[in-house]
């Protein structure tokens, strides 16, 4: 990545929540749901206390250094030998997090519009496509990331149709859940808000650094509404005792919504979250290189 790009604050705001929204979103109602039940859109606005301390501490880091990655900062704080190893873990995370964007991402195609195609076959699609996308400039991709982001949550919005078919009594009685399986349910919530971790990489490159508090308070919050929404409707829609039936439950709500004007709301979503998907995938890629221009492996100079 060159060194004088510029990220605005809307821009790494859509970049960190958008990169946090995938396949999990779709499916993590139906598992949370083992763990709380009719509570479970309670635990899972728990398990947001996981991005909150993640920005709060990492905050006292960014004051001192503004200008510097975490590969830098590790080596910088820990020394070359420990800061390397906190890097190969983070290095990890990235790739590992990448992983499971593309196999997600080739599973929904696979269940929905391509089932003529086997998930081999629609991951190369997806690898070959988003490595076409890279080309693009950086900038350009932050404002794709932008609008996709803008009809996700339009199309979450849209999700209260399916409140319509729903009933109050699924999510009765409220906070029925024993003490042990209330934190049990919040720990195992917490890889759903995975993915903002990227910052840790672009932050060098924020253009407005003093905006980093309103970054994280607009990143938690949206993050935290949305997965919380998803999980309640899951919930107030199927119930409890049903949502474990659904492995994708959020798909199944999607094909059951009649929307005024639009004749098939599950295509429309699918089309719309393969947009999202695919500029995902070719973030990841970026990420990835841009990893790789940071090291050799492990010798960081520069970013970029």
């Amino acid at each position: 990545m060159k060194k004088n790009i510029q990220i605005s604050t809307s821009e790494f705001i859509c970049m960190l929540i958008g990169y946090s929204i995938i396949i999990t979103q779709l499916k993590f109602p139906a598992i949370i749901n083992t763990y709380a039940a009719q509570d479970a859109w309670i635990t899972t606005a728990l398990s947001g206390i996981y991005p909150i301390l993640f920005f709060a501490m990492y905050g006292f880091v960014f004051k001192t250094y503004p200008d510097k990655n975490i590969f830098e900062i590790n080596k910088e704080i820990l020394g070359k030998i420990l800061g390397n190893i906190f890097n190969i873990f983070f290095i990890i995370y990235i790739f590992s997090y990448s992983t499971t964007l593309f196999a997600g991402f080739s599973m929904i195609l696979v269940n929905t519009i391509l089932w003529y195609y086997t998930t081999y076959e629609t991951l190369i699609i997806i690898i070959i496509s988003a490595a076409i996308a890279t080309f693009f400039r950086f900038k350009a991709q932050l404002k794709l990331g932008q609008f996709t982001l803008y009809i996700i949550v339009a199309i979450c919005i849209l999700l209260g149709f399916s409140l319509l078919n729903g009933n109050k009594l699924n999510i009765m009685p409220i906070l029925s859940i024993k003490s042990n399986d209330l934190f049990r349910a919040i720990y195992h919530g917490i890889y759903v808000y995975a993915g903002f971790e990227i910052m840790l990489l672009y932050l060098p490159y924020l253009k407005n650094k003093t905006d980093y508090k309103k970054i994280a308070i607009t990143t938690t919050s949206i993050l935290i509404l949305i997965v919380t929404w998803l999980v309640f409707v899951a919930i107030f829609h199927f119930g409890p005792d049903t949502l474990n039936l659904f492995y994708f439950p959020m798909l199944d709500i999607m094909a059951s919504i009649k929307v005024p004007l639009i004749n098939s709301f599950i295509l429309v979503f699918i089309f719309c979250w393969s947009i999202h998907s695919l500029k995902n995938s070719a973030l990841s890629i970026t990420n990835l290189i841009n990893i790789y221009h940071l090291t050799k492996i492990l010798n960081i100079k520069n970013f970029g």
